[in-house]
């Protein structure tokens, strides 16, 4: 458990993560879901939705594992 402790001593160690929901003018909204490598704070994982469904945070979650097995 990272215990708020986001360091790692190498890559693709450590992940984390965030969502968010942006209102748009129209009364839409954008919902990015990112994830970050802990040690180099790069983000390794996107995706951008319409909405806070299970599918955004996933579609991130594989980007960061097939970048993860490319290493």
């Amino acid at each position: 458990m990272f215990q708020r402790d986001f360091t790692a001593t190498w890559p693709g160690r450590g992940y984390m993560g965030d969502i968010t929901c942006l209102p748009l003018e129209n009364g839409e909204f954008l919902c990015p879901a990112t994830v970050l490598d802990c040690f180099s704070r790069k983000a390794v994982g996107w995706s951008i939705a319409d909405h806070l469904r299970t599918g955004l945070v996933a579609d991130a979650l594989r980007m960061a594992a097939s970048i993860s097995i490319a290493r």
